[in-house]
């Protein structure tokens, strides 16, 4: 099968920013996860998110780790859900949560355990929107109950991600069916059933704790904007290794991943991934076209 390696410039224009959009038409990302020892994991895939241009970013966490969200940010909305860990009550409300969801992305904080890969299976067929996994839940998810979704591993989750679904290496990409395996690295190997692709760039820094949650953000968020599964998964690793290259001519081998909501922005816009239009948006008309037609 053949790899080709990814060019920034096939996300020239990638996502389109009306100048009509009301509140919402921009996405928005819910994300599952916050256990108590990993509560900064849905932090930064929050403003990672955040910082790629949806509109709003909702975190459903066990309660005592979505109090402490609220206070890493003002622009993150927790749902604060009853005791200590996400269990079975919560299912009914995350599943009620994903309607209103452009994205859901699963795994930052989430926890590995037996108990926690049943509750997955269980979660999977109630949620209404497309899904992004990050490391936790990549490890413990069967990929046959999959449909265009993102899914991150290191080299590591990848094979956990094998043993879990009992599979060789030859098995996998024949598997993933209309979903997107990225395998994070020097190089990101970024795995379809049709073709894969390479994403070169970046920095030996970007190892450091935590951004892999920025890179879930980053892809759930351009996920939310562009319905587009594969492109969404190669923007979003071009993106975060160019905020990376930004990061070491700022700071050296000092950064660490919160502070890639400081140069997002400007590597979307360098990238040029946004294009503005004019145009009435098909998907809802404007309050003032609305009166205007009165």
């Amino acid at each position: 099968m053949e790899t080709r390696t990814c060019s920034p410039k096939e996300f020239k224009g990638f996502i389109e920013r009306n100048l009509n959009f009301s509140k919402g038409d921009a996405g928005r990302v819910l994300i599952i996860g916050g256990a108590e020892q990993y509560v900064g994991a849905a932090v930064l895939a929050g403003l990672g998110a955040l910082r790629c241009g949806v509109d709003s970013v909702v975190i459903a966490a066990p309660e005592t780790s979505a109090r402490l969200m609220n206070a890493f940010s003002p622009d993150l909305v927790t749902i604060k859900l009853p005791g200590d860990d996400l269990n079975d009550d919560h299912l009914r409300e995350l599943s009620r949560l994903s309607e209103h969801a452009s994205v859901v992305l699963l795994g930052p904080g989430l926890g590995v355990s037996a108990q926690r890969e049943q509750w997955i299976a269980k979660l999977l067929p109630l949620l209404h929107a497309p899904l992004v996994l990050d490391a936790d839940a990549t490890k413990q998810v069967k990929l046959a109950g999959l449909e265009q979704s993102i899914l991150f591993a290191n080299k590591r989750e990848y094979e956990h991600l094998k043993e879990t679904n009992s599979f060789s290496d030859e098995h996998v990409a024949p598997s993933l069916g209309t979903n997107v395996l990225v395998i994070k690295g020097r190089e990101d190997f970024v795995m379809t059933a049709t073709g894969h692709c390479l994403v070169q760039g970046g920095h030996p820094r970007a190892t450091v704790a935590g951004t892999g949650d920025v890179l879930s953000g980053i892809a759930a968020a351009l996920y939310a904007q562009s319905k587009d599964v594969r492109r969404s998964a190669l923007a979003a690793c071009t993106v975060a290794k160019h905020a990376a290259e930004r990061l070491v001519e700022r700071k050296g081998f000092g950064f660490i991943a919160s502070d890639f909501a400081e140069v997002l922005p400007d590597v979307l816009k360098e990238l040029r991934v946004f294009r503005v239009t004019k145009h009435e948006p098909t998907t809802s008309s404007s309050l003032l076209t609305r009166l205007r037609k009165k």
